[in-house]
């Protein structure tokens, strides 16, 4: 064992990270048994509630952004282009306060201990929640979201914890499955909650006039929900959580390997990690880009590019997307990766998203010429975007545990995830807002009918596919 040996192993089968040790085979077996017994009664109880912290972060992160423009717009009266550039600020502030801090809480959780860490995040999420809901100002709204993103460690370091607890390719895929969809769950909850809590500003506007209250922060209800459930996640993840670090200590000494530490520079030159890296980076802004996209199309004005689904609509079509997700992940995935490993999932992602971001430009062109053969037409490819939309969080899971796969040890999992996340982040920070500017700005009748946003995302994913090509075609020769 050398700092540059992967984490998990190459094998298609599970391996114990013991195994990559010599003992005498009868010592190995006993101490194996034993501590497999302990390890699978450790993981029935932590990763559940590792997920559970998962929805609550995902859940908080999404839960404003069916209001944000409302708010905005109760907060200052402005244009809808203005609006547009007032979300597209808050992104880069909140993104550009995750990049800087991402690396801070990774520290931290190995100097500190992962579960502190961790409630520390869930508190600091549930207080910046509250405080959201009671800005009366654009510029308290943009220091709230700022705040927001210095405490958005919470994916990160939930993510090293998975990884220190998992230490085969089988549990790693099963655990990372478990929280990619409970993170997908935490993100129709939050989209669906918000959406529900605020729809009806217009429709009681007189009963927030007689509540002096509700009058000033009309926005409060959904950052006091997303406040209370996080608290009751720092509540639950006190008592019952434990510290991921001492899983990892465990296994370390259990194999009797001393503790290795590498610089950053090895290990990134470690074999397999720039390009994971770089994976993570390309499918998180992708992910992100159409995430944001697809939710924004689904309530805007069929004219500028959107859907204009109703309500009763976009969340049976949450609902669908949650279920197809869960077939994903738990049926389809573990056959693709025995069959092709991680790398070949990975490598394909990029012509997953094309394909994604091109259906959801046709899904309105269909839907735009308002005749009935192409009204049906709309609804077989919204049909086959509802089934195929949840490949993301697949592709997703498969670079997680990627990262997993190439990282030399447990005590260097939290490096590597810091640095992609941060990185990642990073460039979210640049793009991601400019496509939201886009679509929101430049999304006029007069300009490609709306399809703006819909060309550059498009050429962003070919693009990416294009620079990955000739890596994927070598993996798939081998």
């Amino acid at each position: 064992m050398n700092p540059t040996t992967p984490l998990l192993s190459a094998d298609r089968t599970s391996t114990p990270y013991s195994n990559l040790t010599e003992f005498p085979p009868l010592v190995l077996r006993n101490d194996q048994k034993r501590r497999g017994t302990k390890k699978s009664l450790r993981i029935k109880i932590q990763i559940p509630l590792l997920c559970y912290a998962r929805f609550m972060v995902t859940m908080a992160y999404f839960s404003i952004f069916p209001y944000v423009a409302l708010m905005i717009q109760h907060n200052r009266s402005s244009r809808a282009t203005n609006i547009g550039t007032y979300i597209g600020f808050f992104e880069v502030l909140f993104l550009a306060a995750q990049a800087l801090t991402s690396m801070f809480w990774v520290i931290m959780a190995n100097r500190f201990g992962d579960k502190s860490i961790l409630v520390s995040i869930l508190l600091g999420t549930a207080i910046s929640s509250v405080i959201f809901g009671f800005t009366s100002s654009v510029w308290q709204m943009a220091l709230c979201r700022c705040f927001m993103g210095l405490v958005s460690g919470g994916d990160v370091v939930i993510r090293v914890m998975i990884g220190k607890r998992c230490m085969t390719e089988t549990e790693a895929t099963r655990g990372f499955s478990l929280s990619s969809l409970a993170g997908n769950v935490g993100m129709a909850s939050g989209l669906l909650m918000g959406h529900a809590l605020t729809s009806h500003f217009s429709q009681y506007s007189t009963i927030f006039k007689t509540v002096s209250f509700l009058g000033q922060h009309p926005f409060c209800l959904p950052g006091i929900t997303i406040g209370v459930t996080s608290a009751t996640c720092v509540i639950v993840a006190t008592l019952f959580m434990e510290d991921a670090n001492e899983a990892a200590e465990d296994t370390q000494s259990a194999s009797f390997l001393p503790p290795t530490r590498t610089s950053l520079r090895e290990l990134l030159r470690s074999p397999g990690a720039s390009n994971t890296v770089s994976s993570f980076i390309n499918i998180s802004l992708l992910g992100s880009a159409f995430t944001a996209v697809e939710t924004l199309a689904l309530y805007t004005d069929i004219s500028q590019g959107g859907l204009e689904l109703p309500g009763h609509e976009v969340t049976l079509y949450m609902i669908c997307q949650v279920a197809f997700a869960a077939c994903w992940l738990f049926s389809i995935y573990p056959a693709l990766y025995r069959h092709f490993g991680t790398q070949n999932i990975i490598s394909s992602s990029p012509l997953v998203f094309t394909f994604l971001f091109l259906s959801l430009s046709i899904t309105n062109a269909f839907v735009r010429s308002g005749s009935e053969p192409d009204f049906y037409l709309f609804r077989v490819v919204l049909g086959v975007m509802t089934i195929m939309g949840p490949v993301v969080y697949m592709t997703v899971t498969a670079v997680y545990v990627g990262l997993q796969e190439v990282s030399p040890c447990p005590q260097e999992l939290g490096l590597l995830n810091g640095v992609a996340e941060a990185a990642s982040c990073l460039l979210q920070a640049t793009v991601l807002s400019l496509g939201i500017l886009i679509y929101a700005f430049c999304n006029d009748p007069s300009v490609t009918a709306g399809y703006l946003n819909w060309v550059v995302l498009l050429l962003v994913g070919l693009s990416f596919f294009i620079f990955i090509f000739p890596t994927w075609t070598r993996l798939t020769k081998s």
